[in-house]
C-alpha cells in the first residue's frame, strides 16, 4: 500500500507531466483534490526545528478547539495514516481482552475488526451482507440479549 505522501508525490508528477489534469485520491473517496490544494503541495517542505515552528504549530492546536466546538482539553494532529488512528485510538482506549461488538459489511469494517483482533481484543463480530450497513435491529436484539 502507498504512502500518502507517495500518493501526493504521484498526483503532483502526473498534473506536472500533464498525464492528469484532475487527479481523484482514491484513499475513503475517491476524492477530488481543489487546484489550490495542488498549487500548496508544490511548495518544499518546513523544517520543524525552525523557531518560527513551534508557535505556529501551537497555533494550530489552539485553532483546533474552535473546529471541534470547545475551549477545554488538549488537542493533538495525529501525523499519520487512517489505519495508524485506528490503532492509536484503539490502543488508548482499550485493553486485550476488552468485549466489542461491532459489525462487518465491507473492506472498512473487515479491516476494522482484523486490526481489533491482533490487539487481543474479545471481537463479536455481526456479519451483513457486503455494503448493507448496520442493521439497527439485530444490534438492539445482540444487546438486549447480552445484558
Amino acid at each position: 500500500m502507498l504512502s500518502d505522501s507517495v500518493l501526493v508525490y504521484v498526483a503532483a508528477f502526473m498534473i506536472d507531466c500533464g498525464i492528469a489534469s484532475h487527479f481523484k485520491h482514491a484513499d475513503a473517496g475517491p476524492v477530488n483534490i481543489h487546484s489550490s490544494v495542488q498549487q500548496a503541495m508544490d511548495r518544499p517542505a518546513q523544517n520543524h526545528r525552525d523557531p518560527w515552528f513551534n508557535p505556529f504549530f501551537s497555533s494550530i492546536l489552539e485553532d483546533c478547539k474552535m473546529l471541534f466546538g470547545t475551549t477545554k482539553g488538549t488537542t493533538f494532529i495525529y501525523p499519520g495514516t487512517g489505519t495508524g488512528g485506528w490503532e492509536v485510538g484503539l490502543t488508548n482506549t482499550l485493553s486485550p481482552g476488552d468485549k466489542i461488538l461491532t459489525f462487518r459489511y465491507g473492506q472498512f469494517s473487515l479491516l476494522w475488526v482484523d486490526m481489533m483482533e491482533r490487539l487481543g481484543l474479545d471481537v463479536q463480530v455481526i456479519d451483513e451482507r457486503w455494503g448493507n450497513g448496520v442493521d439497527e435491529a439485530r444490534l438492539e436484539k445482540v444487546n438486549r440479549d447480552h445484558r
